[in-house]
């Protein structure tokens, strides 16, 4: 990847102050991360670039909280069906978006942000205490792996 000439010094280094800004964005509003640096890096690389970049941040940051909180993995059982779907909404998307131009992909990365920033900024969440139904946890984690896709 980084023999590629696209990913010169300055590019890197662009990069590099655009995710410690997406940082700041996710600490501050506690989500946009991704649609702060995906959004900004596609000025520097191409979209499947930015995406495939933006992957590693949040991968890892997953990790870390995942075992930082490893005390609280038993709370997580009921809601299986939507992990197991999530992982196969995902795996389905990205065959789906591997298929589009760039263009079509733009698009489309537009208009989820566009969805996610209004029922972030609206509040809108589903409550999640009791855990839902099985179906409802197994189409919700379908549909946000597609999206993820």
């Amino acid at each position: 990847m980084f023999a590629d000439p696209l990913y010169t010094l300055p590019v890197v280094a662009a990069l590099l102050g655009l995710y410690v800004v997406g940082g700041f964005v996710k600490g501050a509003a506690s989500f946009g991360q991704p649609m702060v640096t995906i959004s900004v890096a596609v000025l520097f690389v191409p979209v499947p670039a930015a995406i495939a970049i933006a992957v590693v941040p949040s991968f890892l940051a997953n990790l870390v909280q995942g075992y930082a909180n490893r005390e609280s993995a038993l709370q997580l059982k009921p809601y299986w069906p939507f992990y197991v779907c999530l992982i196969a909404g995902i795996l389905i998307g990205l065959r789906i978006f591997a298929l589009l131009d760039q263009n079509a992909l733009q698009a489309i990365i537009g208009m989820l942000l566009v969805v996610f920033s209004v029922t972030q900024l609206a509040g809108l969440s589903p409550p999640l205490s009791p855990p839902p139904r099985g179906m409802v946890l197994a189409a919700s984690g379908l549909i946000s792996g597609l999206a993820a896709g």
